[in-house]
């Protein structure tokens, strides 16, 4: 994505013009079990809820905004996949004919999700401590930012016990990126683009219909203000995308 030279004011003026009043998302910590058993594994889920007309930014937020990154503190021996995030929306804000930016945002009830597993000598009976760190920026008009510590307090036991909180993450887990097939793809980078050519997965059609975007995680990997072109033919889906000013191929 193409930095333009006025988006540090930007941003500063937008930080800097008003108090916010109002806490725009709230966050707590859920896990789908109560009761967490030698060698199992279970999810963690970061939840903001954001107030209407609000958003935060995905892993890479586009040409504007703050990632939202979360830090699990685990007990000794437990160990944390990786964080997966609900599908952001590529979102266009334009400031003018000449002039407009190209952010990626999450919005509504969103989830942040790692898969857990606990260590196979886990003794039963321990209260286990659990926290995170979500380091988070949300915008309306204003954008206001913040590190928000969650703590979370399960019991060891012989036997792994769910929570009520299974189905909430289990639809959001089916929902976000975790969710989505994984296609087989075939990535070239030549003269300064980006050329990816996807075979569909069998029965997955249906999550591959609309309009198309390359998202990477790496913000430095295709610029997102520009033009994408995409296109499908039957199970076969192929996206051209510039690449990021200075990159090397």
């Amino acid at each position: 994505m193409i930095r333009h030279t006025l988006l540090p004011l930007l941003t500063s003026l937008v930080l800097g013009s008003a108090a916010v009043a109002q806490k725009p998302v709230q966050w707590e910590l859920l896990a789908d079990v109560s009761k967490v058993a030698p060698g199992e594994t279970f999810r963690l889920a970061a939840r903001g809820q954001l107030q209407p007309d609000w958003h935060l930014y995905w892993t890479n937020p586009g040409e504007s905004g703050l990632p939202t990154t979360i830090e699990w503190d685990l007990p000794e021996g437990f160990s944390a996949g990786e964080t997966q995030y609900p599908v952001p929306h590529r979102y266009t804000q334009k400031f003018s004919e000449d002039f407009s930016m190209v952010t990626h945002t999450i919005d509504g009830d969103a989830f942040f999700i790692a898969e857990v597993t606990a260590p196979d000598d886990l003794a039963p009976g321990q209260s286990l401590q659990i926290g995170a760190s979500v380091s988070w920026q949300a915008c309306k008009e204003l954008c206001t930012d913040g590190t928000t510590p969650l703590q979370l307090t399960l019991a060891s036991a012989e036997q792994v016990a769910p929570s009520a909180d299974v189905p909430a993450i289990g639809a959001a887990w089916d929902a976000g990126q975790a969710g989505i097939e994984v296609a087989n793809a075939v990535v070239s980078l030549e003269e300064g683009q980006l050329a990816l050519v996807a075979k569909l997965p069998e029965g997955a059609e249906d999550q591959y219909n609309g309009d198309f975007y390359f998202l990477p995680t790496d913000p430095e990997m295709v610029a997102a203000g520009n033009d994408q072109i995409a296109a499908r033919e039957g199970d076969q889906l192929s996206i051209f995308a510039d690449l990021f000013e200075g990159r090397e191929e």
